[in-house]
């Protein structure tokens, strides 16, 4: 009975909490909301990231307002380590607009969902997006992504800076300044894109075309630097040939130059009158030293 009766006066105090925190005039300090159009699918994804006041007690029950007919956002409280706490919600409709009611445990939250606003087959995108605010924004700003291989892509109001992140798709952001109570800012996008991929498609595609690019790079500088080295060596192979060829060559000469020719052949002139040359059987004269047909020399008798 003990431990029951704990349980009850736990729920009645977090419920008085709830209550009380309830009846706070919350003020958000922080809201920026991010439209990526056809990031990841062919609607318009939508993100808030945001932070009540230092001096909101929490839990506390807060309300989000969100484009009619929004069914299925996620919602969570955001730890300082970015974890994300997911808590019950409900989608609600009163005088104040369509908005998510949740508990927050924490100052910083996260809420997305999708809407379509775009037409089968329209090469020309527009949309608009307004947000009306349940409570007092401080600091309010959109950011939009501009969809990869989309043109002329525009906002209005203009963006009043540009980045990039680490995927390389470019953003604009629009700031709204401040923002009461059932006070709405609205931006509108557009820009044309014919192709119906996504941009993590288009970016898929693009890092595979890449890795074949670096794939069939690096097969080609393999084949040359394999040539070069095949190219150095064949000629520096050959030419130690050469050299060894012109060496024996060289040995060769030496070993018939002056002073190592070998003795020319000598031939005896024949003892018959009239005399003749033995090496080719013409008639020489009898002291003759060397036969005037064939040109050899005589042994001297």
């Amino acid at each position: 009975m003990f431990i029951i009766r704990l349980i009850m006066i736990l729920v009645v105090l977090q419920s008085a909490t709830i209550l009380f925190a309830q009846e706070q005039n919350i003020t958000i300090s922080k809201l920026a909301i991010s439209l990526w159009p056809e990031y990841d699918n062919s609607q318009v994804l939508v993100m808030y990231k945001g932070n009540v006041s230092g001096d909101v007690q929490l839990p506390t029950e807060i309300h989000i307002n969100v484009l009619p007919g929004t069914t299925d956002p996620h919602v969570a409280s955001v730890t300082l380590t970015g974890a994300h706490i997911h808590d019950p919600f409900e989608v609600k409709d009163d005088e104040k607009g369509t908005y998510v009611s949740f508990v927050l445990k924490e100052r910083n939250f996260h809420l997305e969902y999708y809407f379509n606003p775009f037409r089968p087959g329209v090469n020309d995108k527009v949309f608009n997006f307004s947000y009306k605010a349940y409570y007092p924004v401080i600091n309010f700003s959109y950011e939009v992504q501009q969809p990869v291989g989309s043109l002329d892509f525009q906002t209005t109001p203009s963006s009043f800076q540009n980045f990039t992140d680490e995927k390389g798709i470019l953003h604009s952001q629009v700031s709204a300044g401040s923002l009461a109570a059932g006070e709405t800012k609205k931006v509108s996008v557009s820009y044309f894109k014919s192709s119906p991929e996504t941009s993590l498609q288009k970016l898929e595609k693009a890092e595979k075309s890449t890795d074949i690019y670096t794939l069939i790079s690096t097969g080609v500088l393999i084949l040359l630097v394999g040539l070069m080295v095949y190219s150095y060596f064949g000629k520096s192979s050959k030419k130690r040939s050469g050299v060894q060829r012109a060496g024996a060559k060289r040995k060769k000469n030496t070993a018939h130059s002056e002073g190592n020719k070998p003795p020319e052949k000598l031939v005896y002139r024949s003892d018959r009158i009239p005399n003749f040359c033995r090496n080719c059987g013409e008639k020489v004269e009898k002291d003759a030293h060397f036969c005037g047909s064939c040109g050899i020399p005589f042994h001297p008798n």
